[in-house]
């Protein structure tokens, strides 16, 4: 068997791949600008201290934990998520649908917490509570879910919304509480739909 796995014409690696038996699907909560790189400039952000949303040096981080301050986040070793997909300009000036490479199969991820160390992460760039994604986003994230679920041997039961993880672990009674927690990946992405043309 091949140690490598197709996704959208990449070469995955699978060479001391985790056990992954979950998908979570997140959205960036910020707008696409589909002119720059996006995903690097959510990297370059959580590879830096952070607190209250901002980057912060990390001597004003020592100096807020010093002090008591609770909130401030060290820097993550790479972006949160395995994969992703932005639009970005392609060479003739068109925004064009990119399928983004992140974290490898073989680190845990930083994007949900409880789910880091068997689920893959996978962020859609964009603020979906706004409006829903294009099909083509929908059908990018599908042919990735697909080749991980034959993979991995995942069920599409186990393809879930980042906000559905608190329903799961008991931290909201239904899916409006949990939405009201976190939205993630967006209130105009409808889970059951997605997991249903998985099947």
């Amino acid at each position: 068997m091949s140690n490598k796995l197709i996704l959208v014409g990449n070469d995955i690696d699978l060479v001391n791949a985790r056990k992954w038996s979950h998908i979570i699907l997140h959205h960036s909560w910020s707008k696409d600008s589909q002119k720059v790189n996006d995903w690097d400039n959510i990297k370059k952000y959580q590879m830096q201290w952070r607190y209250a949303g901002n980057n912060i040096t990390e001597k004003v981080a020592k100096d807020l934990i010093a002090s008591g301050v609770k909130g401030v986040e060290p820097p993550d070793k790479d972006i949160a998520y395995n994969y992703g997909e932005e639009y970005a300009m392609d060479g003739n000036g068109k925004p064009t649908l990119k399928f983004r490479i992140g974290r490898p199969l073989s680190m845990v991820g930083a994007h949900t917490k409880r789910y880091n160390e068997f689920a893959v992460g996978y962020c859609i760039v964009g603020n979906f509570d706004l409006a829903p994604p294009k099909e083509e986003e929908i059908e990018m994230f599908l042919t990735v879910a697909r080749a991980l679920m034959s993979w991995f041997k995942i069920e599409p039961k186990n393809v879930i919304g980042h906000y559905e993880t608190y329903v799961l672990l008991g931290q909201a009674k239904d899916k409006k509480e949990a939405q009201s927690i976190k939205s993630c990946p967006g209130l105009m992405i409808n889970m059951d739909d997605i997991r249903h043309r998985l099947e």
